[in-house]
Formats: C-alpha cells, structure tokens, sequence
C-alpha cells in the first residue's frame, strides 16, 4: 500500500522539478545576454588591466588576467561583454576595456609627391570642418570605372586621376575623401582630418569621408560611364581594412558618445557613428553591392560596441 501511494508522489516530485526547471531557465534567458557572433576583429588590445571572466558578467569566474596593451581577437558580443580570444584562452571583458590599435594608413605625401598631373601647383586652402568636431562616418566608393587589380602603381593612377578630377573638373580643394581603400585593403590618406571634405553634399562641414575604390553598382550610366552588368564586389582585405578603420576612428574621435535615434524614423543613422553617401543624397553610391554589408555588418556591428561602451 505504502509502495503504491510513492509512485505518485515520485512521479508529483518530477514534474514539479521539471516545471520549476523550466521557469528558472526562462528567467536565466530572458536576463542572460545573449551571444552575437561578429566578424573576426583583430587590431584590438586592453586599453586596462582587467581579469578576463568565463562568462558574460563581472560576477562570474575569473580565468585569466590580462596587461594593458595585450592584442585580443574578438569572435562575439554578449551585452557589454566581448568575447575575446587569446593564445589558448577564450573568455569575456567589458567593451570599455578593448582600445582599437591603429591601423597602418598610407600618408598622402607618398601619392602626392609622385603625381603624374602637375597637381601640386595649384594653390589649394582646404577649409576646415566647422569646429573640427566629427558627427559621423560617411562611406563612398570611387565609383566611374570598374577597378579589380591589386597593383600598388594601378591603385596610385586611380587616386591621382581621382585627385586631378577633383580638383580640376569638380573645382574642389583636394580628394574630396579624407581616406580611400583599395582591393588589397590598403588605406590611403587622402584629404588631412582637420581639412573639410567634399563628398556629402551639406552633410560633409562635420563628416569624414571614407571610399573604397573601385564601382560596386550594377549596370548604370554613372558618370556617363557604362560599368561592369552586375558591378564588383568588396574584397574581404577591403572590408576587414573598412572595419578597422571605422572603428579606430568611432574611437579615436569620440563618436561612441553619439545619441542614438530611434530605428524606425528616417535617417536614423543622422544619430549614428556610420553613414552613407546614400544616405543624405539619393546617388548610387557606395553601390548597392556594398549597401547590405555596410548596414547588416559594418554599421551593426560598430553601433552595438558602441553601446556596450556607454
């Protein structure tokens, strides 16, 4: 008889078990951050000494330690945690601990001083951005003729060319981008930071332009140049280049201290570190090969770490 009436207090016992189970783990996934794998980002090292945790909150275990300027390699993003990696060791930091290195850019005299347009004799003064403040990224591309080789002597041409138009066709004062960005991923300083762009309409006094070479646009008289029937694609040395950058910069000038707009009005990105030329004027450009990846990795990606880090 005893026998009998265990079996249904066991079987009572299981499901409260089970059922108690289930809510505590629904509480722990509706407050546990959740992991957001990112692209592989390098050139970052810890701005501090701070202890690396197993998990994604300072409460957790501690598994390792780390020096101040020590290279990371971050794989994901748990709220305000970044999981990093390093030697053998995978764990968390907060994102206020990670300072983005600077990545290698070209100085603008290597092009310049080696023009093959007589360019350096006009008299040019670059205004400066109004107050030297920076609102936002803008990113371009080249556009005109397709551009696909790699080669250092082709990608010079292609930056002279575009500094003669400027200057001579388009009456400006300089490359109207402050930086370009080849196939193989090499920055190259165009216009000085301190110095106005032109690349935005009226949204350049506070803007630092960004163009990757190259027409990522499908078939299009653009510029009164027919381009490639389906237009290039980035070169994954020409996104990794385009994500450091934009990230050092976020860093280097402040922008993580941006207020962010609510998505579903217009423009959002007015209140972000990222932009685009399509964004404020209605051109194809940086081209529709690049939109989806600026927005979905580039743009995602950089405004959650700069959240993390408010």
């Amino acid at each position: 008889m005893k026998k009998a009436m265990l079996y249904p207090l066991a079987i009572f016992c299981l499901l409260s078990f089970a059922v108690a189970s289930f809510f505590i783990l629904q509480i722990f996934a509706n407050y546990a951050p959740s992991v957001t794998y990112i692209s592989q980002w390098s050139g970052l090292t810890i701005s501090n000494s701070t202890p690396v945790f197993a998990s994604p909150a300072e409460s957790g275990e501690a598994v390792a330690y780390l020096a101040r300027s020590r290279p990371v390699r971050v794989t994901a993003q748990a709220g305000d945690f970044m999981r990093v990696r390093f030697d053998d060791t995978i764990g968390y930091v907060h994102a206020t601990n990670l300072r983005p290195a600077k990545p290698d850019i070209i100085p603008s005299t290597y092009w310049r001083t080696t023009a093959e347009h007589d360019t350096m004799t006009i008299t040019t003064t670059p205004a400066a951005r109004n107050d030297n403040i920076t609102s936002r990224l803008i990113i371009h591309h080249t556009a005109g003729l397709p551009f696909t080789t790699h080669d250092t002597n082709a990608t010079l041409r292609r930056i002279r060319d575009t500094h003669y138009f400027h200057l001579t066709v388009q009456n400006w004062s300089d490359l109207g981008y402050h930086f370009v960005i080849d196939g193989a991923g090499r920055i190259w300083e165009a216009a000085p930071l301190f110095a106005r762009g032109t690349h935005s309409g009226g949204y350049f006094n506070h803007d630092i332009g960004i163009s990757i070479i190259g027409n990522f646009h499908p078939t299009t008289s653009y510029n009164l140049v027919q381009t490639m029937p389906h237009g290039q694609e980035m070169t994954d040395e020409q996104q990794i280049a385009l994500m450091d950058l934009c990230r050092w910069l976020v860093f280097e000038l402040g922008l993580d201290n941006i207020v962010y707009g609510d998505e579903s009005q217009p423009r959002p990105w007015l209140h972000a570190p990222i932009g685009m030329h399509s964004d404020v004027v209605i051109r194809a450009c940086p081209g529709d090969n690049v939109v989806p990846w600026v927005h979905r990795v580039l743009r995602s990606e950089i405004n959650a770490w700069v959240r993390a880090r408010g």
